[in-house]
């Protein structure tokens, strides 16, 4: 009796983690991560409920692996492990801790929800069909969402335009365009397969998907479009053979709902110079990807450091663009864990490729298979179109998508019916199995649990200190930033934070003994912040800043230099050298370092103005004239205005000394 009521209780748990991890869904689809605090509740939650379904699988199965004493991995298993120890080196040799060890907690995520729901279909077969259900669901409340968000601005586009986001609940109209061809390619399988589909709501999803007019997402859709006609080929040549007139009027209509939704998208392929000029930009950054790969090829840089270190690596002329993704999942990885790492995620691909094609190749194409099968088919479609996009997008980095392929891919790899080439088994004595065992439970109930609480509170609370600082509230700010520092003193934020805070009580300060105090202090934070983050450079701005207003003006050229060495593509940098050159009455000197600048991008506007001061200074009135002059030109050509408002005086007065 006691055994069928643990049973009872353990098969209720289980049925509980299933359910969290199906709620995460909508969850995370559904809900915008926007504002600082959602995103860091949202990692949270995430890392919580993987480690309570790691937790139920691991207490159902134990019994049986002391049983056995045998523990069997697939080569995707086997891969994904090695994979894992890799990024682990690569962040144990990234001079940014904290970042590289936030992102990798988020593989150890994927990694756990891998295995997790791997026993979990085994556990609990029947929770797979809901795991479609809640997908199909959400697909369409997203897809509707972003066809309205989009076509309202048809209608009131003050209100949508401003308000609401045409990407819907998405953080971009890539990762929405990928998340809803996902959900149509599941269900067009599922049709193929003579299953029932609600067309409401695949035309909904249709219509969100094609507002998108995301490229990248047609040209996947259009990949696998094509490799499911070469494989079926010869079996649709077959059908359309036998069909009769209403069958050829019901595929001229889907053809024809799918061409419509595919206007927007092909539009913006012909017409990308006009609509969107900055999409071009991305070679730019995949060949600074490339550098950054040739840097450091083995460890890479530390997952989660790409934004901060792309800026020493991009081109001059993207100089003034801010990004934190390579647009290309493969060099970000690479990039950021090194080139095995990259090596392993390209057999993964290729293995998880093969095993799906196995399990639904030979089984006619219009016919209804198993479960698992139609899993495996499903999951094929699925990795290529999302191996396609992520050439040209990153929207694997989106947990929306991750937790829908993670549900398909899992199932397909079952135990029950899945095909492997390669299988390991590990015989283990018992005792070394409770060892084993206990240590990896208690090493992920400290890093998924107490340690990703600690992240979120050191997050949280740079938040807030961030917040507190911009209202001008100094000694709130200063709390939360220490308090931050209590729960990750290795997060540089806070400390950034702490410098700045520091600086802004020396410019209210009075007495110059007080101001050095509040200016030294600062001058340690930020010293401290950059130590933890050596390739963020806003740190050291804000230092040569600092040092500025202390009047240290040959530290502060000293340190402008040393960020010239680090990113020499940078005009700004050298704007900041032509500055403290100038302030240092050192006209002659100073005029090198802004024409540097305007070589780098003859655009900008600031350099201009400078260097046609500078020029005055030195009395070379005619040229300053000629500089202030192409100043206001690019002004009228961009369509800006003169942000000092003195241009046009500077022009007027030495016209009429001239």
């Amino acid at each position: 009796m006691n055994t069928k009521s643990n049973s009872a209780v353990l098969n209720r748990l289980g049925r509980l983690t299933g359910y969290l991890f199906l709620a995460l869904i909508p969850l995370i689809t559904l809900i915008p991560v926007t504002p600082v605090p959602l995103w860091l509740t949202e990692d949270l939650v995430l890392r919580w409920v993987s480690l309570l379904t790691f937790l139920f699988c691991s207490f159902r199965l134990w019994k049986k692996f002391l049983a056995a004493s045998v523990w069997e991995l697939g080569m995707a298993d086997v891969i994904l492990i090695f994979l894992s120890f890799w990024v682990l080196l690569s962040t144990n040799n990234s001079d940014q801790s904290f970042d590289s060890f936030y992102a990798l907690k988020n593989l150890w995520v994927m990694t756990l929800f891998w295995f997790s729901l791997k026993a979990l279909w085994v556990l609990c077969p029947d929770l797979f069909s809901k795991f479609y259900k809640v997908f199909w669901g959400t697909s369409i409340a997203a897809g509707a969402w972003v066809f309205i968000s989009t076509a309202g601005r048809w209608v009131a586009p003050n209100l949508f335009q401003n308000i609401i986001p045409k990407e819907g609940f998405f953080a971009n109209q890539n990762i929405a365009a990928g998340y809803l061809g996902m959900a149509l390619i599941a269900a067009l399988l599922r049709m193929l397969r003579q299953e029932k589909v609600n067309l409401f709501g695949f035309l909904v999803v249709l219509a969100g998907w094609g507002v998108t007019q995301s490229r990248g997402a047609f040209l996947a859709m259009v990949t696998v479009v094509v490799a499911y006609g070469v494989f079926n080929t010869k079996e649709i040549e077959q059908t359309l053979g036998r069909w009769k007139s209403n069958q050829w009027w019901k595929f001229m209509a889907i053809v024809f709902l799918a061409a419509c939704a595919s206007v927007p998208m092909v539009n913006r392929i012909f017409h990308a110079l006009d609509m969107d000029p900055r999409a071009y930009f991305r070679i730019n950054v995949w060949l600074s990807a490339i550098h950054m790969v040739m840097a450091q090829p083995l460890w890479g840089f530390g997952p989660g450091t790409f934004g901060d270190v792309y800026p020493i690596y991009r081109a001059g002329s993207l100089w003034n663009t801010v990004t934190g993704f390579a647009h290309n999942e493969y060099l970000q990885v690479a990039a950021e864990c090194g080139l095995p790492v990259l090596l392993f995620t390209l057999l993964l691909l290729w293995f998880l490729l093969s095993n799906f094609k196995k399990s639904f190749s030979g089984k006619l194409a219009f016919k209804t298979i198993s479960p698992q099968a139609q899993a495996a088919e499903v999951s094929f479609y699925l990795v290529l179109f999302e191996a396609t996009h992520n050439i040209v997008d990153f929207t694997l980095h989106d947990w929306a998508h991750r937790l829908v392929l993670l549900g398909f891919l899992t199932y397909a790899l079952k135990k029950d019916a899945a095909h492997e080439d390669i299988k390991v088994a590990l015989k283990l004595s018992s005792r070394a199995q409770m060892i084993g065992g206990s240590a990896l439970l208690l090493m992920v109930l400290w890093v998924l649990g107490i340690g990703a609480y600690k992240d979120y509170l050191s997050q949280i609370n740079y938040f807030r200190s961030a917040l507190c600082l911009q209202a001008g509230d100094l000694d709130q700010g200063e709390i939360f930033a220490d308090k931050s520092i209590g729960f990750r003193n290795n997060n540089m934020f806070p400390w950034n934070s702490l410098g700045a805070i520091e600086d802004a009580r020396a410019s209210l300060a009075q007495a110059p003994a007080e101001k050095e105090k509040h200016f030294a202090q600062a001058k340690k934070d930020f010293d401290q912040a950059a130590k933890l983050s050596p390739y963020s450079m806003e740190i050291q701005e804000n230092e040569i800043l600092d040092l500025a207003k202390r009047g240290r003006l040959e530290d502060a050229m000293d340190l402008e230099k040393q960020l010239i060495e680090k990113a020499p593509e940078d005009p700004s940098h050298y704007l900041g050298l032509s500055m403290i050159l100038l302030k240092l009455h050192r006209p002659q000197e100073a005029l090198l370092p802004v024409q540097q600048a305007l070589d780098i991008d003859d655009y900008f506007v600031p350099a201009c103005l400078l260097k046609a001061q500078i020029l005055e200074a030195l009395g070379k009135k005619e040229q300053a004239l000629k500089t202030y002059t192409q100043a206001q030109s690019i002004l009228n050509e961009l369509h800006l205005k003169d942000p000092s408002g003195q241009l046009n005086p500077h022009i007027q007065q030495l016209q009429s000394e001239l």
